[in-house]
């Protein structure tokens, strides 16, 4: 399951996958969250718009093609931008790798084994930036609701 909590003002985003699965749905709103968010930061006055992708244990690796797309999403990401993968596996790590690969990047990646390192690292780079945390846990309170019932 994808879940995303971002202020474009403040240029930042938390995007989480968890659950067991994801769905063609989850990797195309995270798709489409990439394209949005990046649009919308070419127009913020943001100087390092940064935004931390946690992957819960459990939650699986993205196929190839899922892969290849989310590597053509990102091939023009803003050269300011800052992306840390959050997550205690290495093999979902080592994806991060493999979609590097496919397209190297113009923006700064890291890869971190939990949320802190990942907020230290952005901090690192922009200052004190506590609304990471606020966002972290508006879309962690996503992932604890049941789906929207449909009419």
């Amino acid at each position: 399951m994808f879940t995303e909590a971002s202020d474009a003002r403040e240029g930042l985003a938390v995007w989480i996958f968890s659950g067991p699965t994801n769905s063609d749905a989850d990797y195309e709103a995270y798709i489409a969250c990439i394209r949005r968010l990046d649009a919308m930061m070419s127009l913020q006055d943001v100087e390092r718009p940064a935004a931390l992708q946690v992957v819960d244990d459990g939650n699986p690796v993205p196929g190839p093609r899922w892969r290849r797309d989310i590597a053509d999403a990102t091939a023009h990401i803003n050269a300011r931008a800052m992306f840390g993968l959050v997550s205690s596996s290495t093999l979902i790590r080592g994806v991060v790798v493999a979609i590097n690969w496919i397209r190297p990047p113009r923006y700064t990646v890291a890869c971190h084994p939990t949320f802190d390192a990942g907020v230290r690292w952005v901090e690192s780079a922009r200052g004190p930036v506590p609304r990471l945390h606020a966002l972290h846990d508006e879309a962690r309170a996503r992932t604890q609701q049941p789906p929207a019932v449909r009419r």
